[in-house]
């Protein structure tokens, strides 16, 4: 029974109260069961010997049951953190826009941390904006100058950092190896929550995501615009090959009708020589319609 209560002690409150459980055990076993009754003189040295065997037997199964418990929570830590960026990198994948993205990625950051988070991305000139934040607060724009030196840097400042702490928030890059795609500003709740490292590291694991999705989304972007100056170059070409064929053709007829006209010398008769002043204008008309 005695033992029973260290393995209780352990499992339910860690390694601490089991050593202690396995003190008082040795010492009511001592107390209730060990000649003076009620005391802790033992007059028979081989009962030294049991208690010290109690005790260790004691202390080896609260130190296996606090082992066993602690891997049970990292398992489950494990197994949120895992389901966690699943449900991200799915929720990620099916955004197809960078207001979706940034949707997706502030509701995840929100659930998981709670208190208040920014997303400040670059606009078409290059200048950052914050571009959604959930849920709204007054002042959110005040920090911006932090933010720019995080995009700037490449690393993390603001709140609980070396780097201006007296920010009302944390930002952090959405960071590729090739390039910072945005900033994330967050403040959570509790504030500390974040010197957790298992938080810090769940944290970081889902703006890796974010930032890839991200840099596909820009590359799916540049991509339709390379496509469609392709098409538009193509277009212009085939415009102007069009042009240069519907062109030729008045041009030429233009050119024979002028030329006969100028190397006349009275063999052409007036009905020919208005002939081709007609054939003249009309494909002057022509071309002018063109």
């Amino acid at each position: 029974l005695y033992l029973l209560a260290v393995v209780v002690a352990a499992a339910r409150y860690g390694r601490g109260p089991s050593v202690l459980a396995g003190l008082l055990a040795v010492a009511c076993f001592d107390i209730l069961f060990v000649q003076p009754y009620g005391t802790f003189a033992v007059y028979d040295g081989r009962y030294l010997l049991t208690f010290v065997m109690m005790l260790v037997v004691a202390l080896v199964m609260g130190g296996l049951t606090t082992r066993v418990r602690e891997q049970a929570s990292v398992a489950r830590l494990r197994e949120r953190r895992a389901s966690t960026l699943y449900a991200v990198s799915r929720d990620l994948a099916a955004a197809r826009t960078r207001p979706e993205l940034g949707r997706v990625t502030l509701r995840h950051l929100h659930d998981l941390f709670g208190g208040s988070v920014m997303l400040i991305l670059p606009d078409v000139d290059g200048q950052l904006d914050l571009v959604a934040e959930m849920p709204a607060r007054q002042g959110a724009r005040s920090d911006l100058g932090v933010a720019k030196w995080v995009f700037e840097h490449g690393e993390s400042a603001g709140l609980g950092t070396r780097t201006l702490p007296a920010a009302e928030a944390v930002y952090l890059p959405l960071a590729t190896p090739e390039r910072v795609l945005g900033v994330v500003g967050l403040r959570p709740e509790p504030v500390d929550r974040l010197s957790d490292p298992a938080q810090r590291q769940l944290l970081e694991s889902l703006l890796g995501q974010a930032a890839v999705a991200l840099e596909r989304t820009a590359l799916a972007e540049e991509k339709r615009i390379v496509h469609l100056e392709y098409e538009a170059e193509q277009l212009r070409t085939s415009l102007l090959s069009s042009l240069s064929h519907d062109l030729r053709t008045p041009l030429a007829s233009i050119e024979g009708a002028a030329s006969s006209l100028v190397e006349d010398q009275g063999r052409l008769s007036a009905t020919t020589r208005r002939e081709l002043a007609q054939s003249i204008m009309e494909e002057s008309r022509r071309m002018t319609r063109l």
